[in-house]
């Protein structure tokens, strides 16, 4: 989720939408707190934000650099293949586009630049892990993460440059809980189905083997 400033105001943008209007369901609506509601990622992501009364920057001037602000959003409401234990916007990065610069160069800030904005506005910033001293301890690292509460990490080297290191466990959970949506909105749409998941085990089987295939991941099997 990506924070930035348009028309003298805040926005948020998603992955998919720069409104982050696509929808998401979300559980604790309703008459009795159990039920499932459908809301906007953007609603969604302040609903949270404010929870954790998270300030936003001052907005800058027509002639001064603008910043956009990179978060995670993790929510017990709507969790996704990691399930979060509390409500949390995480901030990851930030960088700022100067208008006055003729090859609208995008200045990325330093993780003491990133505290300095989180003391300022309460937000949370993700942890740094100085450790590592080689890609591949990073690598070994992650094949030993619970894929079922960690996805990986981010690399970023001195030029800011990104890539991402995942739990080969996390991999293959994620391949399964693909195989199994499709599977299930395949039974929905079917006709003559008996709806008593006479076809789960068969199903169960395939998404192994799809992940044995796969051989994204000899830690998980």
């Amino acid at each position: 989720m990506t924070v930035y400033q348009y028309a003298n105001e805040w926005h948020v943008s998603s992955s998919g939408q720069p409104d982050a209007s696509g929808e998401v369901s979300s559980s604790g609506g309703g008459k009795t707190g159990k039920e499932k509601t459908v809301k906007t990622l953007h609603d969604l992501f302040f609903e949270v934000w404010k929870k954790l009364k998270y300030k936003l920057p001052k907005i800058a001037a027509e002639n001064e650099p603008r910043t956009c602000f990179m978060f995670e959003l993790f929510c017990m409401a709507n969790p996704n293949q990691i399930k979060p234990t509390r409500d949390r916007v995480v901030l990851h990065g930030a960088r700022t586009l100067d208008p006055s610069s003729s090859t609208n160069h995008l200045k990325e800030w330093e993780m003491s630049a990133l505290d300095a904005i989180c003391a300022q506005n309460g937000w949370e910033r993700v942890l740094a892990y100085t450790e590592f001293k080689s890609l591949s301890e990073i690598v070994s690292a992650a094949q030993k993460l619970n894929g079922g509460l960690f996805e990986g990490y981010v690399v970023c080297d001195r030029h800011f440059n990104r890539i991402k290191v995942k739990s080969p466990q996390f991999v293959a959970l994620s391949h399964m809980a693909e195989r199994v949506g499709k599977s299930d909105a395949e039974e929905d749409g079917s006709s003559g189905s008996s709806g008593g998941g006479g076809g789960s085990h068969a199903q169960q089987a395939l998404n192994m083997l799809h992940v044995v295939r796969a051989s994204e991941s000899s830690e998980f099997l």
